[in-house]
């Protein structure tokens, strides 16, 4: 029965780990124009709002997997190196990109342009990426 659990919570961390890289994706081809539309500021406030809880079932099994393994992981670098990117990640999300967001729809622009904003969405898809990686590295490493 313990095999099922890990199983299952593996499944949903991938997944859900799925849903974010691709979340940040379309987020980073909303955010990296120079001018951007007030209909698609919106999208990306939806997408927002649909990515938190989404973030939260990541890092709760992401624990699981990671304390039950505590073994290998728990001194592994790879491991503690993805949980702080994981947060890092996290705080460009809410203190950067979601505040500007709101901000520019409060503005209520046709068009918003927010440069600094296309920089941290370009460094939170690749710190994702990585993050990606160093779970396949961890994964392969215990096999």
């Amino acid at each position: 029965m313990a095999d099922l659990l890990h199983l299952t919570m593996l499944i949903i961390h991938a997944i859900g780990g799925a849903i974010i890289v691709g979340s940040s994706f379309v987020s980073l081809l909303i955010l990296i124009n120079n001018r951007i539309p007030l209909e698609n500021l919106k999208l990306e406030e939806r997408i927002s709002k649909f990515v938190g809880p989404v973030l939260g079932i990541q890092l709760l099994t992401g624990l699981y997997l990671g304390i039950s393994e505590w073994d290998e992981h728990g001194k592994n670098p790879l491991f503690w190196t993805k949980l702080i990117l994981f947060i890092i990640v996290g705080v460009i999300a809410r203190v950067v990109t979601e505040k500007r967001v709101a901000s520019a729809l409060k503005k209520g622009d046709v068009y918003a342009s927010m440069p600094e904003v296309k920089n941290w969405a370009w460094i939170s898809f690749l710190l994702l990426a990585l993050i990606l990686i160093f779970g396949v590295v961890l994964v392969e490493s215990h096999m």
